[in-house]
């Protein structure tokens, strides 16, 4: 709730008081050390998350956030440390290896990191991922043609490989032709059998270029197809409120709710439909708990204030456009949001 507040002072201090009482239990050190990021104090939660490390070297959502946190300071070397520790505890790990790839290219440049990746691969010739990651490293170094050339080449040889698939069809989309990036998924999904993440992949794509039917189409095939999967579910009622048709949205975000009730995205989207339905007391209840697990997501921030305007809070909204607008992140409703702080600041 502090941390809803933006009082970052009192959720650390709350935070720190539990890790006192409780000073081995990792779940409560990731939340402070979550605190600690959100309110922008690197440096704590980096030494948090090196104690929840030492702690549980085998939690792997501590390793990431800890190696985020290292590769975010530019301490590279130490973060090729603790993954050359992780890959002796788990050395069949690809994720990690593909992570030691791309800490060898930030110390030692491109041709250090595509080495690290080319002998994982002759350890694992069948994993698809050092040409993903090669080819990401490409890309990160301004060589998109030779990503480009190497996915395509990678793809020709492996046709099945929804993953390369999918990673060659980002990498057009990101250069600009959308066009075969469709192309590529669709030869993909013709090919068969029925493969939910390159449907996936093209439904988000048709969402990116705004193709709304084609989107609703195309996610409703999947809702109809296979088991209800949450992030599909919420981001057909996305559309569909997008689309004016609200009691057809709430079903649809109702269900993912059901199936994933944790999903900040999941109960943003049901509590912006509720929003839109006049049901501004439940809605919030919705929002406040999507903004407590993911506090900086501008869209989420907007949908909230807008609903503490609306049960009477003006001056709760107004604290969390402010922040939000004092910042230069962009996002949709920006417009939106500084027309409500103006509305509210005029009283």
């Amino acid at each position: 709730m502090y941390g809803l507040q933006h009082d970052w002072h009192n959720a650390i201090g709350t935070a720190t008081d539990l890790v006192k009482k409780f000073p081995t239990n990792v779940d409560v050190i990731d939340k402070l050390g979550r605190v600690q990021i959100e309110s922008g104090d690197s440096d704590g939660a980096l030494s948090t998350y090196k104690r929840a490390h030492m702690i549980a070297p085998n939690s792997l959502s501590i390793l990431s956030s800890y190696l985020g946190l290292l590769r975010s300071a530019k301490k590279t070397p130490e973060a090729r440390m603790v993954l050359r520790a992780a890959l002796r505890r788990d050395p069949q790990n690809a994720s990690l290896k593909g992570d030691l790839a791309r800490v060898e290219a930030e110390i030692g440049g491109l041709e250090a990191g595509l080495a690290a990746a080319h002998n994982f691969a002759g350890n694992d010739p069948d994993n698809s991922l050092y040409d993903r990651v090669s080819a990401e490293l490409y890309e990160k170094a301004g060589r998109r043609e030779e990503a480009i050339g190497l996915l395509e080449k990678a793809v020709a040889g492996r046709p099945s490989d929804t993953d390369l698939t999918v990673a060659l069809s980002r990498l057009y989309r990101r250069m600009g032709v959308p066009d075969k990036a469709e192309a590529v998924l669709k030869a993909r999904l013709e090919a068969g059998p029925k493969d939910f993440a390159a449907d996936l992949a093209l439904a988000f794509l048709h969402v990116e270029q705004k193709q709304y039917a084609a989107a609703i189409a195309e996610y409703s095939r999947l809702v109809e197809d296979g088991p209800a999967d949450p992030s599909v579910l919420n981001n057909l009622a996305w559309l569909y409120q997008r689309q004016g048709e609200i009691a057809k949205a709430r079903e649809l975000a109702q269900r993912a709710f059901a199936i994933s009730p944790r999903d900040p995205y999941v109960d943003d989207t049901l509590g912006w439909i509720l929003l839109r339905q006049g049901d501004a007391a439940k809605a919030i209840a919705y929002l406040g708990a999507a903004n407590l697990s993911a506090p900086r997501n501008p869209d989420i921030q907007y949908h909230l204030a807008v609903a503490l305007h609306r049960v009477g809070r003006p001056a709760d909204a107004q604290a969390i456009l402010e922040t939000l607008l004092g910042s230069s992140v962009s996002f949709a409703d920006r417009a939106e949001a500084e027309k409500l702080l103006h509305e509210l600041k005029a009283g």
